[in-house]
């Protein structure tokens, strides 16, 4: 949780420096959820890596219905980054 929280702050600075066409700044909505999941290769000719699973589903909503360059994590990711993130 500590790692990825690290990523999605480094990713909200590094995606400013990127503009649209109008010379707006890219902006990113991150959510994060912890918990387990499957993760796997699927295909035959063209390879994907993908993963599935509550904790991902429940990610992906939070990301859907967050603030666009803020980072939402749920409850639980909470409880593992809350000492050391404010």
């Amino acid at each position: 949780a500590v790692a990825i929280a690290h990523l999605a702050l480094a990713m909200q600075g590094v995606i400013t420096k990127f503009c649209t066409d109008t010379g707006d700044p890219f902006r990113l909505r991150i959510g994060i959820n912890s918990g387990p999941v499957v993760a796997g290769v699927i295909g035959l000719k063209k390879f994907s890596y993908d993963l599935w699973g509550d904790a991902v589903n429940l990610a992906s909503r939070m990301e859907s219905h967050g603030l666009v360059g803020k980072v939402q994590v749920t409850e639980t990711t909470y409880g593992h980054l809350k000492d050391q993130f404010v």
